[in-house]
């Protein structure tokens, strides 16, 4: 029996990096698993993420490879359909899912691999292609399905694997918008008070967020432009430190206000105290976080992709000139941008999602989506 021909009951599991760090990746798992739970399935989430050793939280942790190989090896025995989640930045993790991919495959389980990624990515261009191409193109042939967020993506994907196995699911659903509104601690409040106006990014301090490139901005708009702004940044990261550090030597401290990790509810609490979201990131594909801005009605700056929304303003990731370029033509035409943005129509591509992994969509509408 193949993968694709076993239907068992609704049990999947989920293999991807889980919170903390929280991330987009980390709320379309718990928005798929609670959509399986409430349908009465079953669905676990088998951490492979830096915090994949910390006990007591809302997924399975991994000690080991392998632990890690026994996890996979039992729920698969048990009937569990495997999604795998995987991007082209880190190897160790095509690795592990490659892995557990097979262990399905090899017992006639259905298995999956989600995508998440834009079209421009290290592992895909140049001399890395002609390395890394058998390592995808194997993912791909042992997957009975592959999901990504855009057409763009899957115009790159398509040359690794049969067009029709892939299907462009953007990641982001009408649930991605419930949230409760969190009272903000007070050193955060007297921020938002004291600056105008005040952006909100959400950005990991390592290479492909542009950090140096949003410090010349902010010195930029500070010195010239608009003295009294302020940029409140959403997650961590192994560089944080020499952030600080350069915040000090330009005398930002007052300018930039790191929060660290937080929940959905606590980043769209801020993300909607804002003037507008800027993303730096280029290697992010179509962001849940910008389409989430976009939904809330909050105006989105974004580093040009090759995947960006209507109505987000662009600018060249490495260029600080560009950067203050597009946030002060937002801030300029702030009232029109937001009447422009009005509120999109939003598919529940959640639950399309779930059907796909499932293997409850029909051959019809698997060809329509793919």
């Amino acid at each position: 029996m193949t993968g694709s021909e076993t239907a068992p009951a609704s049990k999947v599991l989920e293999v991807c990096p889980y919170e903390p760090p929280a991330s987009g990746w980390v709320n379309r798992v718990k928005l798929l698993r609670r959509i399986i739970r409430e349908g009465r399935g079953q669905c676990e989430v088998l951490d492979v993420g830096p915090s994949r050793t910390i006990p007591d939280r809302d997924c399975i942790p991994v000690y080991g490879a392998i632990d890690y190989l026994t996890k996979v090896y039992r729920h698969v025995r048990e009937g569990f359909i495997v999604h795998g989640h995987i991007n082209a930045e880190y190897f160790r993790g095509l690795l592990l899912n490659l892995a557990a991919l097979l262990i399905a495959k090899l017992m006639g389980v259905r298995a999956l691999v989600t995508f998440h990624a834009g079209p421009v990515q290290p592992f895909l261009q140049g001399w890395r292609r002609v390395v890394f191409k058998p390592l995808f193109s194997l993912i791909f042939l042992v997957s009975d399905a592959v999901i990504c967020n855009s057409e763009a993506e899957k115009n790159v994907l398509i040359s690794y694997t049969r067009p029709e196995k892939v299907h462009p699911i953007p990641a982001f659903s009408a649930q991605y918008l419930e949230f409760e509104e969190i009272e903000m601690p007070a050193d955060l409040q007297r921020f938002l008070q004291q600056c105008e106006p005040v952006m909100t990014s959400y950005l990991c301090f390592r290479d492909g967020f542009y950090t140096d490139v949003v410090i010349e901005a902010m010195q930029i708009l500070r010195q010239s432009h608009l003295p009294n702004c302020g940029l409140v940044i959403v997650g961590t990261g192994d560089e944080e430190p020499e952030f600080r550090a350069e915040l000090r030597r330009k005398d930002l401290e007052d300018a930039v206000f790191l929060t660290g990790n937080l929940d959905h509810d606590s980043f769209l609490t801020v993300l909607t105290s804002s003037a507008l979201y800027l993303r730096t990131h280029v290697r992010d594909g179509v962001s849940s976080s910008v389409l989430e801005s976009l939904a809330l009605g909050v105006p989105v700056v974004a580093a040009e992709n090759g995947t960006r929304p209507e109505f987000v303003v662009t600018f060249t990731a490495s260029d600080a000139d560009s950067m203050v370029t597009a946030i002060l033509s937002t801030l300029n035409e702030l009232e029109d941008i937001k009447s422009a943005i009005g509120r999109p129509a939003l598919t529940d591509t959640a639950v399309q999602e779930v059907e796909l992994i499932l293997g409850q969509m029909s051959s019809s509408q698997q060809a329509a989506l793919s």
